[in-house]
């Protein structure tokens, strides 16, 4: 956590999650028959849509490894569906979460967003989400399209921000 002032000059702890993140892709971290099993799995969404999803999948697990409970998870239904894919690969998922972090193992929980909201403050839920975003384009630059469609988090705030101005 680290500590800065609000508006009113008073201390405030936040998540800030922007740190650097070892961010090799999952070619070098998920085992080939793994990778060949979620694109077989999910193959009617096309190799290049489901390679996408899956890389943006290792790397909210990397960003999670590095600030733990830190945000919802922020993909489309096809991610969420490969992480299931990978999570029922006990064995394979927690060596790949030993790969990203030693020790490190992200647990799935089926909470919603909504009954998410419903656990903390919306601004400190803004933040986390403003945090993680700027965690991920310092680790893995801009935000891609092929990258965008599947994070319904940078989808969400671009609408937000647009919808202020």
């Amino acid at each position: 956590m680290s500590r800065r002032l609000d508006r009113a000059g008073r201390r405030t702890r936040s998540r800030d999650v922007r740190t650097d993140v070892p961010s090799p892709s999952y070619r070098n971290l998920v085992p080939q028959h793994l990778v060949d099993r979620v694109f077989s799995k999910f193959s009617k969404h096309g190799k290049p849509t489901v390679s996408t999803a899956l890389e943006e999948v290792v790397r909210f697990l990397q960003l999670g490894a590095a600030a733990p409970s830190s945000v919802f998870f922020p993909g489309d239904r096809l991610m969420d569906d490969i992480w299931h894919a990978l999570i029922t690969e006990t064995a394979e998922y927690r060596e790949l979460c030993s790969k990203i972090r030693p020790g490190f193992f992200l647990d799935h929980s089926g909470i919603t967003f909504e009954d998410y909201l419903r656990t903390k403050p919306a601004t400190e839920v803004h933040e986390e989400q403003v945090s993680w975003l700027a965690s991920y384009v310092h680790n893995y630059g801009p935000i891609g399209a092929d990258s965008y469609r599947h994070l319904l988090l940078a989808q969400a705030l671009s609408r937000r921000m647009k919808a202020t101005r």
